[in-house]
């Protein structure tokens, strides 16, 4: 139980798998964010669901989020779905190498705040000059 709990404060802190609270074309502002997190003893593997409530500054430009996608070894963070909490609506997104991209349909362009729903997964991967412990973490 004791490296689950110091695995989350090292996941939200320190991994650059965690998604950020910073968009860099200052076209929102996270207002509120929330996670939960489920792992299991069978697996490295960690299922996140990050609860967003944003202020767009910009209705019309995509929201633009930091996330490390999967790579080539199996580690980073795959995007399953982004959803609207007011109408569980799917949103289009586009996950590049280090960003998450998600369109904010036409509908919804008379919003100035928005809540999401993102689910993603896999496996995190100590960020460069950290020491990682057996597990991989």
């Amino acid at each position: 139980m004791r490296s689950i709990a110091l695995f989350c404060i090292w996941f939200f802190c320190c991994s650059p798998n965690s998604l950020q609270a910073q968009d860099s074309h200052n076209s929102i502002d996270i207002a509120h964010y929330s996670f939960a997190l489920s792992v299991t003893d069978l697996s490295n593997e960690v299922n996140i669901t990050a609860n967003l409530h944003l202020n767009r500054r910009d209705i019309k430009a995509p929201v633009y989020l930091d996330l490390v996608g999967k790579g080539t070894d199996g580690k980073g963070m795959l995007v399953t779905t982004v959803n609207t909490v007011s109408s569980n609506q799917p949103l289009r997104f586009v996950q590049e190498k280090e960003r998450l991209v998600i369109t904010i349909p036409s509908s919804l362009d008379r919003d100035s705040s928005l809540d999401l729903v993102i689910s993603y997964n896999g496996l995190s991967s100590p960020t460069t000059g950290q020491t990682a412990d057996t597990t991989g973490w």
